[in-house]
Order: structure tokens, then C-alpha cells, then sequence
């Protein structure tokens, strides 16, 4: 009878926490909070990205880069297209997580999960394009980054040179190429150019965000969105004249490109694949470039582990 007593006492309990735990799960899926985000804002926000989210506030003359103005609607980390709105999604994790480089902190040790939600939700209005518009739907990303090869790495490189990566991050990723001054954000801020091997990657590291980056772009920046088709190239695109290639490459390296250009595929043999095996290809070379990127870091220098590697403790 005891046991039986027990046993009802249990389960009794266990009743209760399941109806508990359901009860915040409701909680958190709720609308957000606008005025209680306001309140969060006010009092951990405020002072960088100012009283109207305009990125002005008090403490916004003295960080480098400046605060993000909300009230443009532009936000530079993404899954969905280039000049679309973020999701919630994607301002919930800024606000977690922080962006690298900037002042802007992780708050997901001070602020709950309905804190956030409710802060996204007072975020949204100061800008009227939140009304007027919805998300576009999420880019696709693969849920698994193929291993890089040497063959990738290298095919990543001839497309870097390709695609003309070099003109602003610079043949080596040194932030140093023809068209890396002079750049300016849509607030016509001076933009300053990570240097691959050594600069945090703001948008995130591991190899699917910096897919990611290519793939939505920087909203607000001279980064544009590289869309899966654009990697559609054949040897009758590439084959030509290497002139552009001189003001960062020397004449070896422009040799190495082009013998690479004369092995690509031709446009027949493309096109005559079908749609999948077509978009394969496309994103392979988009891989390719992703893991020649990421071969240009520096990975075991003591800065990169004390003030990369981890970040979040050491900021």
C-alpha cells in the first residue's frame, strides 16, 4: 500500500512538471512583450544603439564600429536573401551571441529567452519596414560542410581569383587589394576589411557560416549575396583575357590560373546535366571557395587562440 501511495505521489508530481514545463514552453512561443521590451531595451540598450534605435547613443561616439541603426531595417547577418528582413530567429541570435569585433556583446548569460523575444519584438519598431514587409524565406544551407581537400583548397583559390575577391580582401586575404579603401557602408561609414588570417569573421567562423556569408551577403556593405548560380561558369566564361588579374598577381600565378581555365568544364557539357547535378556543381564551387578562405587563417597562433579561439571568454 505504501509503494502504491508512493508510487501515485510520483506520478503526481511528474503530472505537475510536464504541465509546468508545457506552461513555459507557451510562454516562450507567446507574442513578444513590446512595452516589457522596451523596458529591457532602455536598460541594456539604449546607451550604444540610442532612445530611437538609431544607432546615436551616448556611448555611440566612442565605439568603432558604430552601433547598428535599426531604423534602415538593414541587418548585415542573415539566412534569409540579400535586401530581405532578418527573421526573429536571426536578431534573437545577435542579441545572444554578440558579433565579433564589434562592442556589441552575447547577452544569453543575462537575458532569458522571453527577454530576448520580447526585446527583437521592440527592435522591429523602429522600423516601418517590419510592417509593410515579411522575411523572405530562408536560404538554404547544407546541414553538413564537406571535409576541405587540397584539391578544393586550390580550386577555391582559382575561384577567389575568379570572381574577383582579391580586388577588395586582396590576393591573400590581407584586406589590401586595389578597391579596400575608400569603401563605405549605406550610413557612408568607412568600412574596415577583415584580415582573413587574423580578424574574427563577425558573421561567424565555422565553415556553414561563412557559406552562409557568401551566400546572403552583408546588408548595408559592398558585400553582395553570391547565389548558387552565380558559381555557374564554363571554360568559354573564363578563357580570355587576364588583365584585371596583373594589379595583385604575378605573372606565375596568372599562368597557374590559366592553365586551370582551360581544364573547366565547357558550357555544353554543363547544361547538360540535369537541374540537381547542375546545382551540385554550383555548390561545390561555392565550397571550394569557403575552404580556401578558411585555409588563409591562422589557426595556432597564440592571439588566435587567446582572442579567437575563445572569444567569449576573453571579451
Amino acid at each position: 500500500m505504501k509503494l502504491l501511495t508512493a508510487l501515485k505521489s510520483i506520478l503526481f508530481l511528474s503530472v505537475v512538471l510536464l504541465i509546468i514545463a508545457l506552461a513555459i514552453d507557451v510562454l516562450d512561443a507567446s507574442e513578444p512583450d513590446i512595452s516589457r521590451g522596451k523596458e529591457i531595451y532602455a536598460a541594456n540598450c539604449r546607451g550604444c544603439h540610442g532612445r530611437n534605435g538609431d544607432g546615436n547613443g551616448l556611448a555611440a561616439r566612442y565605439l568603432d564600429p558604430l552601433p547598428r541603426d535599426f531604423t534602415k531595417g538593414k541587418f548585415k547577418f542573415r539566412t534569409t536573401p540579400s535586401g530581405s528582413l532578418p527573421t526573429d530567429e536571426n536578431i534573437s541570435k545577435i542579441i545572444r551571441d554578440g558579433v565579433r569585433r564589434t562592442s556589441m556583446p552575447g547577452w544569453k548569460h543575462i537575458l532569458g529567452k522571453k527577454d530576448i523575444s520580447d526585446v527583437v519584438g521592440y527592435i522591429k519598431t523602429f522600423s516601418e519596414k517590419f510592417v509593410l514587409q515579411d522575411p523572405s524565406p530562408e536560404v538554404v544551407i547544407p546541414n553538413e560542410a564537406p571535409d576541405p581537400t587540397k584539391d578544393t583548397i586550390y580550386e577555391g583559390k582559382m575561384i577567389y581569383m575568379l570572381m574577383e575577391c582579391w580586388s577588395c580582401h586582396g590576393p591573400n586575404g590581407r584586406a589590401d587589394g586595389p578597391n579596400a579603401t575608400g569603401l563605405k557602408d549605406d550610413w557612408d561609414i568607412p568600412i574596415l576589411l577583415p584580415d582573413f588570417q587574423y580578424d574574427a569573421f563577425k558573421g561567424g567562423e565555422e565553415p556553414q557560416e561563412i557559406y552562409r556569408t557568401f551566400s546572403t551577403g552583408l546588408s548595408g556593405t559592398p558585400m553582395p549575396a553570391y547565389e548558387d548560380d552565380l558559381f555557374g561558369y564554363a571554360r568559354e566564361n573564363v578563357v580570355g583575357d587576364y588583365t584585371s588579374l596583373t594589379k595583385s598577381y604575378s605573372n606565375k600565378e596568372i599562368k597557374v590560373f590559366e592553365d586551370w581555365a582551360k581544364t573547366m568544364v565547357t558550357e555544353d557539357e554543363l547544361y547538360s546535366k540535369d537541374e540537381d547535378e547542375m546545382y551540385d556543381v554550383f555548390r561545390q564551387r561555392k565550397w571550394a571557395l569557403v575552404h580556401y578562405v578558411n585555409s588563409l587563417r591562422e589557426k595556432k597562433g597564440i592571439l588566435h587562440t587567446l582572442f579567437v579561439k575563445d572569444y567569449e571568454l576573453t571579451q
